[in-house]
């Protein structure tokens, strides 16, 4: 049973970790779209907050997130994303979150 219980608990560490394991290297600043598509689907709203404060430096005047505009445009960042993987990440949330 004890065996079971601890080859569970380490499948269950291994898969919530490999949802990053392809950008643990690099800072989300420094993201490629591809970058950003390798991450769990499920993470995609928290990544693109995460840029949306990177792209604010030294222009915060309001320092909570809009999570409505993220919710919006994360479908638009994602299909951006899917058509030019090379490109910056940052960029590309730069980009939407303007529009919105």
């Amino acid at each position: 049973m004890k065996k079971v219980l601890v080859t569970s608990i380490i499948a269950i560490s291994l898969m919530a970790t490999s949802a990053f394991a392809a950008t643990d290297t690099k800072p989300v600043s420094q993201w490629t779209c591809e970058d950003f598509l390798a991450v769990d689907d499920s993470f995609y709203p928290t990544a693109i907050g995460a840029a949306e404060i990177i792209t604010q430096k030294d222009k915060i005047e309001d320092p909570t997130l809009d999570i409505s505009g993220i919710e919006t445009s994360t479908p638009l960042i994602v299909e951006a994303c899917k058509k030019a993987p090379k490109e910056s990440f940052i960029q590309k949330v730069e980009t939407y979150l303007k529009k919105i």
